[in-house]
């Protein structure tokens, strides 16, 4: 922005840079870089601002319920629908019901797709679905046992899981084998034998007998002593019905990939409410086995776990209590004793993250929603006792009178983080920082965006594309072709975009303006057009309207409704001769609410004089 006196006592503002909105500050505050009102603009190249590209219908995926999350494993699409996960292609789905119709989420891990809706957690390869507990890892809970008891510890039983095993070191004469447990389910026990090659053999039915009660094995014949002498020879696997360890998984509604190290190959599930400051977490590369053992309690004070964020090697679990504060506890991944574990190195107090559904990383920076606004963490942080890292100072107050913010969703889209919240998304953007101080490690906020009129009920990014689903069952697809005017509409309605001036004063905020002129470099396009409004006394009035001067030919999107054969696709200028009178202060507004039209501003001027004091 530059202002400069003009020929016979007149003056110039120009406006060369347009970064983003900024709802903060009152419109007159508001940096001429800036708008205080652009919904459905984003930033086209640096600098510069343009509409937003709008969506079309997958065709296909119609489902008539709400859609409550949307996945993809090995190019196989997945959509929880109502109690239905559906997957396949439009013309052959498959289906498996009983799920919750509430938001999911899901994580990649072993070559399975996981999914917990705080009702159960399915696991899907691309080609089937099924319930963790029928898939469940069966452990060997101990080795070197005696037919009457002892033995060592090898693994702890799995929460997904009733069966276990047991290995015995027979002796050649006991027949009655005595379990760790009584009270066994009915389920089939298998026993099996080890023969001289090194091998677990089948025993038949018919060769022992089971006392369920208390959780016994008698042979008919009593097992040889072992082939090879101190190997186990005898293996008993058995069932136990243990309904609270299955619910503390199934339960959980949130999840996160954390390992030791920091690498993303243990599946840590939390938000049950009947447990909600514990999580629990799975053996390594198989989220088929969770261990009752394998979990923390860090709620402290009634906490309850909101998310989580990876920064780096740790791993940072935000906790909220009923009062709306909030905490972070900070976690290290170790081997201990070969072991993983998981102890806490660190916790922080700041502003409680708000929305499960709003945990993403933008390039190195983990972001998170709370009641007042998107915030981030960073690795020096997670080393001291606050943390207060906002990053979305322009559009603080616009999210904080949002209502229901739990329910917003958020995901990182190319170079913006997209958050969906009540018929709006509202981005930040990567490539635009703003340091609010000249110091080397000064805070940034990030240049943002308002999008509206659009339903997104989750969202997600498949081949580059920014998507979404509806509570009417359809998914919706952003186009992606920016030259293309066909872009430029949402499911065939119209795209009403506008770029908002700040309130202008001139050089003497209490003198009279008089504006005489008004100039408008836009991006050409086969189709485009901009309305220029001026506000006086609070009211918007309409002072120029022109669409072919800014056009170029091309008979791939010929619109013979507004037609131009200029061959020119450099930024085109419009000089457009206005008055505006008395007045010590007005705003200008560029609009387009054309149907399949783009507009990018490249450029605006504005040409005034200054007389007598304002009355």
């Amino acid at each position: 922005m530059a202002g400069r006196s003009a020929a016979s006592g007149r003056h110039v503002l120009q406006i060369e840079v347009f970064r983003g909105v900024d709802l903060n500050n009152a419109p007159s505050n508001v940096d001429p870089s800036r708008s205080p009102d652009a919904p459905n603009m984003i930033r086209g190249v640096m600098g510069k601002v343009r509409k937003r590209q709008g969506y079309y219908l997958d065709e296909g995926w119609r489902l008539r319920a709400y859609i409550y999350g949307v996945y993809s494993i090995n190019g196989i699409r997945a959509v929880h629908a109502g109690a239905n996960l559906i997957w396949g292609t439009p013309d052959a789905q498959h289906s498996i019901g009983g799920m919750a119709r509430t938001r999911s989420r899901g994580r990649t891990l072993g070559g399975r797709l996981c999914i917990i809706d705080g009702q159960r957690l399915l696991f899907f390869d691309g080609i089937s679905a099924v319930t963790a507990d029928s898939a469940a890892y069966i452990p060997t809970l101990m080795v070197s046992r005696l037919p009457n008891g002892g033995g060592t510890v090898l693994e702890p039983l799995n929460l997904l899981g009733r069966r276990w095993r047991e290995q015995f070191l027979g002796d050649g004469s006991s027949k009655t084998y005595e379990l760790t447990a009584k009270g066994l389910a009915q389920d089939e026990v298998w026993v099996e034998t080890l023969n001289s090659n090194g091998e677990w053999t089948p025993v038949p039915a018919s060769d022992f007998t089971v006392d369920r009660a208390n959780g016994t094995v008698t042979f008919v014949t009593a097992p040889p002593a072992p082939p090879i002498s101190g190997h186990d020879n005898v293996r008993i696997t058995a069932a136990k019905d243990r309904p609270e360890n299955l619910r503390k998984i199934m339960g959980c509604t949130i999840m996160e990939l954390y390992g030791v190290g920091g690498s993303p190959d243990r599946l840590f599930l939390s938000g049950n409410p009947e447990y909600p400051g514990m999580d629990f977490y799975s053996e390594m590369g198989d989220p088929t086995y969770f261990g009752d053992t394998w979990y923390s309690d860090i709620g402290q004070g009634g906490a309850e776990i909101v998310g989580y964020s990876v920064v780096g090697d740790a791993l940072a679990t935000h906790t909220r209590v009923k009062d709306g504060k909030g905490g972070i506890i900070v976690r290290s991944g170790i081997l201990s004793d070969g072991h993983a574990a998981f102890p806490v190195v660190n916790t922080l107090s700041g502003e409680a993250a708000v929305a499960p559904d709003c945990f993403a990383t933008l390039g190195k920076e983990p972001f998170f929603l709370t009641e007042r606004g998107v915030y981030s963490i960073t690795a020096e942080e997670l080393t001291g006792e606050r943390y207060s890292q906002q990053r979305s100072f322009y559009i603080a107050p616009a999210l904080q009178a949002e209502r229901n913010p739990q329910n917003a969703c958020a995901v990182v889209w190319k170079d913006f983080y997209v958050l969906s919240l009540n018929g709006k998304l509202y981005l930040l953007d990567s490539m635009q920082k703003a340091y609010q101080s000249a110091e080397p490690h000064s805070s940034h906020q990030y240049e943002c965006y308002v999008w509206t009129g659009v339903d997104a009920r989750v969202m997600w990014v498949e081949d580059g594309q920014l998507c979404f689903g509806t509570s009417n069952g359809r998914i919706y697809r952003f186009y992606e072709d920016v030259q293309n005017p066909a872009s430029y509409n949402d499911d065939g309605a119209a795209i009403s975009a506008r770029w908002d001036t700040p309130e202008l004063s001139g050089q003497a905020f209490f003198r009279n303006k008089t504006f005489r002129n008004v100039a408008v470099r836009l991006q050409p396009s086969p189709v485009t057009s901009v309305s220029i409004l001026v506000q006086r006394k609070g009211l918007w009035h309409t002072v120029s309207e022109t669409n072919r001067k800014f056009q170029y030919l091309d008979w791939s999107f010929t619109d013979f409704r507004s037609f131009s054969c200029s061959a020119d696709r450099t930024p085109k200028l419009m000089n457009q001769r206005i008055r505006v009178r008395k007045t010590d202060k007005s705003r200008f507004r560029l609009h387009n609410s054309g149907l399949n039209e783009s507009f990018g501003i490249d450029s605006l001027a504005l040409e005034y004089s200054e007389g007598g004091v304002y009355k």
